[in-house]
């Protein structure tokens, strides 16, 4: 029998509707020309042209790990799972997508498609979504080749290099000068001549303590002839605690430190102190740097030899738990991903130098790491407990507090400093509530004075006035307030009764431990396929850890970021302190080693430092020791032609940056030259809210109430790492240090920005705490020296490191005497324009770049 070509036709279209029926979905060799032609007119072009630039095997980075190009591929999906389901286009992800539903990310980013092609896809599907197209999907492991990018430098393994030659034998101190030297004779260059030892002096002294050199150190210094000198400074330095709260300010800039949480409400953390006491003492107690980052990551399942090493490991996690993310919110599970996130992205790139976070949605777009990398971290971390939720109105994440571990001896001494607390807490009251009163009679006793009514009897045989009881006013009003600042610091350094507590991590109950899903695009709520618990791939030197059943896998992170074999962690440390002491990095980008990141001027010296670095137990003081003694060090700041011609940037060291001083060091210097820096060491300096209901008694925690006021006087004269920062602002006096590029609380900063803006000059003019700093180092200088020459003369040692000239004596004397002589023809007392003459001597000094920049 022969059939005819309808027929045939006929009974193909009958095959094909029961193939369709039966799977739901039309194969190459089983579609209509009319399925065909639907497919190439309607469907393929925009596949092309709305979807290719991110999901084409051609694109550099395959967004989703969703790939267009095949059959295969277009209904596997990425990520997310299947992206097409043939004839269900109620369960293709593809279709919600494009149709901009709400319920999946929106693609593509750039507009919603016209609804036409959205029929038109809706239709395809239903048809069975024929598609001749045949192949493979591509896979995310042909996105990124480990291999290749193990031979970025940064990935390789530390080689401790070979110091080199140089021609000019006489002038290296040690190793870092033959590295730099080196460089600077194949350039061709010579480095300029060694710096004063005033000018050294003092650049060492703000660089290790972030405070200016007082009268006796400089004089001890220049007396001391020996060829010890400049080592036993060094070492005198590192010895001190101000290098602890110096160095501990620069990894708290990475940690994002805050004394709150919260993005539109803020809460206090009133036991968030510990953690930056820990973060000081650690640097303070040179603690090997390996066993710090084990601490931050780890400390709450670390082994410990006593209780105190057990405390301390404990607060160490602050490093994980203290964070800028929302206090209130309606979705928990998005919360938990946005935390995770940010403790992935945090610990990148404060410990590795790595833009984890970059690899979020999609395999990181420069450097090797898939998304599977990032959800291994993240996994390990969705296992740790931050914060905890409450159903009520909205949810309330609630932050973990964990009590300390504590002696008997260190229960004593907490229990009799409470005791000592409500003694003075409540003899304060006291004298308060005693002068309230007095202020209210003598208010009253002035009102009769003023209507001409009856008064007490002369008191002290002296007759009641109104000019006596304004008097008596003032004075009390001035007590009062200081006795308001006094109560205010009891509760700024002062804990809640009972055992210490700190804002810590904790693993989840081994019942709750597993791996984590792909939340697609950030989602929390369109989750792909689950990722094993691992570690950065291209950093690993050795096969993976096995990660544990039962508990986080933190400890795993932790050995891995601090063992010697990873390439990354002792670089990106040892490039830190070049950092803060050359002003530049070896690598310019310090919190960037990936492939956008900037390259080693000096790579060999990089590994020589990093070798030193794990050979000497990981000490941060014997890298700042040897970079502060080197001849390297020692350069003067001065400008060479020659230099500048061959390397105006000065990328070969061939001369010392001059640096502006960072908020910090302005700041305590200023506080230190005028006599009134506090350097009382460690403690609780934020305000307790007065409105605060303790978690602990099943209660949320209000938002902050006396954030919003300045800390008490007290605390404003302590050093700047021990204010207390709200991520609300900074009001007062500490509106300062956002005008000199504080580092923003909610970002890790390796490299504050040094900007030059008008709003500084007009600081130094006229902001609160110049002012009221110069008038105090007015008064110290009037009351301690007595010629006009020696308190100028103190005035340009303390904040210049040296005496002044005779000329610029005779210039401090002319502009004292014209300025006193015009306050007092505006009417001024003669004692008091003098104080307000040196004031503003002391304010010019202040303001000028000889103390604001460091040579």
């Amino acid at each position: 029998m022969v059939c005819s070509r309808a027929h045939r036709a006929v009974v193909t279209a009958a095959i094909g509707l029961i193939a369709f029926v039966a799977s739901g979905e039309l194969l190459a060799g089983e579609m209509t020309r009319q399925q065909l032609s639907f497919f190439e007119s309607k469907i393929r072009p925009a596949l092309l042209k709305h979807c290719a630039d991110c999901h084409s095997s051609e694109t550099e980075t395959l967004e989703g790990n969703f790939s267009i190009d095949t059959r295969a591929a277009v209904r596997s999906g990425g990520d997310s799972g299947a992206a097409v389901v043939p004839g269900k286009p109620d369960q293709s992800l593809l279709l919600d997508a494009i149709a901009y539903d709400g319920l999946f990310y929106d693609m593509p980013p750039s507009g919603k498609l016209p609804d036409a092609v959205i029929a038109d896809f809706r239709k395809w599907i239903e048809m069975g979504a024929p598609d001749p197209r045949d192949g493979e999907a591509k896979t995310k492991s042909g996105g990124i080749d480990l291999e290749a990018g193990r031979k970025f430098w940064a990935f390789q393994p530390v080689d401790r290099p070979t110091t080199p030659d140089v021609d000019a034998e006489d002038w290296p101190l040690d190793e870092i000068d033959r590295f730099i030297l080196a460089k600077q004779e194949a350039a061709g260059l010579t480095p300029v001549a060694d710096a004063d030892r005033r000018t050294w002096l003092r650049r060492v002294t703000l660089d290790l303590t972030g405070l200016t050199p007082t009268i006796p150190e400089i004089e001890s210094f220049l007396q001391d002839e020996s060829p010890q000198a400049f080592d036993c400074v060094v070492d005198r330095l590192l010895a001190s605690q101000q290098f602890g709260e110096r160095w501990g300010r620069h990894w708290l800039d990475l940690a994002r430190y805050a004394d709150s949480t919260g993005t539109a409400r803020y809460i206090v953390l009133d036991e968030a102190w510990r953690y930056r006491d820990y973060v000081i003492e650690s640097f303070n107690d040179d603690k090997p740097y390996d066993q710090f980052v084990r601490e931050q990551i780890a400390g709450d399942i670390l082994p410990s030899d006593s209780t105190e090493q057990g405390a301390e490991q404990i607060v160490a996690t602050g490093f994980l738990a203290l964070g800028a993310w929302p206090v209130i919110a309606n979705d928990m599970n998005q919360l938990r991903a946005d935390i995770i996130d940010f403790q992935v992205d945090k610990t990148g790139r404060a410990m590795m130098g790595l833009t984890l976070g970059c690899a979020r949605c999609h395999d990181h777009k420069f450097d090797p790491i898939p998304q599977d990398d990032y959800y291994g971290i993240a996994g390990i971390l969705n296992n740790t407990m931050t914060s905890s939720g409450r159903i009520g109105a909205t949810f309330f994440s609630e932050w973990i507090e964990r009590q300390l571990p504590e002696t008997p001896q260190q229960a004593a001494e907490r229990e009799s400093r409470e005791k000592d607390f409500q003694r003075q807490l409540g003899e304060l009251e006291n004298r308060r509530s005693s002068l309230k009163a007095e202020q209210k009679r003598l208010g009253a006793l002035r009102q009769q004075l003023e209507s001409g009514g009856p008064v007490e009897a002369p008191r002290f045989g002296l007759p009641m006035t109104v000019a006596r009881i304004a008097q008596r006013q003032a004075v009390i009003g001035a007590e009062i307030s200081r006795i308001n600042d006094d109560h205010r610091y009891l509760r700024e350094t002062h804990s809640e009764p009972g055992p210490p507590r700190a804002v810590v991590v904790q693993d989840r109950s081994p019942s709750e431990i597993g791996d984590m899903q792909i939340t697609v695009r950030g989602n929390a709520h369109q989750l792909g396929k689950a990722v094993p618990r691992g570690l950065i791939t291209v950093a690993l030197q050795n096969d993976p850890p096995q990660m544990p059943s039962t508990s986080s896998g933190r400890l795993e992170l932790a050995d891995f970021i601090a063992s010697p074999d990873n390439p990354l962690t002792a670089r990106v440390m040892v490039n830190r302190i070049w950092h803060h002491l050359m002003g530049r990095g070896i690598v310019a980008s310090v919190d960037n080693f990936g492939l956008n990141g900037d390259r080693p001027t000096h790579p060999e010296l990089l590994d020589y430092l990093a070798a030193e670095f794990v050979a000497n137990d990981w000490s941060v003081k014997s890298i700042v020791r040897q970079v502060a003694l080197s001849r390297t060090y020692r350069l003067s700041a001065a400008p060479d032609a020659a230099g500048l011609a061959v390397d105006p940037d000065n990328k070969l060291r061939w001369r010392m940056d001059r640096r502006r001083l960072d908020v910090d060091a302005m700041r305590d210097s200023i506080l230190q030259i005028s006599g009134r820096l506090d350097p009382t060491y460690l403690g609780k300096t934020a305000m307790t809210p007065y409105n605060k209901i303790s978690s602990r008694a099943g209660n949320r925690r209000d938002q902050i109430s006396t954030a919003d006021a300045e800390p008490s006087e007290r605390i404003l004269r302590r050093r700047t790492v021990y204010l207390p920062l709200y991520r609300r602002g900074f009001r007062g006096e500490m509106e300062m240090l956002p005008v000199f590029d504080f580092p923003e609380l909610g970002m890790v900063v390796g490299d504050r920005s040094e900007t030059i803006v008008p709003t500084q000059a007009l600081y130094l003019l006229n902001g609160p705490f110049i002012l009221k700093q110069a008038r105090a180092t007015a008064e110290t200088l009037l009351k301690d020296r007595s010629t006009v020459k020696e308190r100028v003369d103190t005035l340009y040692q303390e904040a210049y490191g040296r005496p002044a000239t005779e000329e610029e004596v005779g210039d401090a004397r002319d502009f004292l005497t014209e300025l006193a002589t015009s306050l007092e023809n505006a009417g001024r007392l003669s004692e008091e324009a003098r104080r307000i003459a040196w004031a503003r001597l002391c304010q010019t000094v202040f303001a000028s770049n000889e103390f604001l920049f460091r040579g």
